[in-house]
């Protein structure tokens, strides 16, 4: 898998929204570094399907914290096959947050 051109990585962060390939590439560069030079990510739970010349995923990726614990993080993404390959066309990362941190009340989940 490799990226789309014209993709579309939205990230946890409420200013890591980055369209385009050198974009997010250029961020991912400086992100990196700045976490010391790699991302040591574990793979959880993941399921995907394809349909015809199009791919998505679902995942649970664990990010180690600067405490030595980890960060459950929930990616999407949907990608479109060129030629034997698929490219990700857009990726979307957030963290669980209950409802009612977020709305400010609880919902039937």
């Amino acid at each position: 898998v490799s990226l789309y051109d014209g993709m579309t990585w939205i990230a946890t962060d409420p200013a890591e929204w980055w369209q385009g390939k050198e974009t997010f590439a250029t961020a991912f560069r400086a992100q990196t570094a700045e976490m010391g030079g790699s991302w040591p990510l574990r793979v959880g739970q993941i399921q995907g399907h394809e349909y015809g010349d199009t791919g998505w995923f679902a995942a649970k990726v664990y990010v180690p914290t600067p405490e030595g614990g980890e960060a459950e993080v929930r990616v999407t993404g949907t990608a479109i096959r060129d030629g034997q390959d698929f490219k990700l066309v857009q990726v979307h990362a957030s963290l669980g947050v209950g409802n009612e941190s977020a709305l400010g009340q609880e919902l039937t989940v």
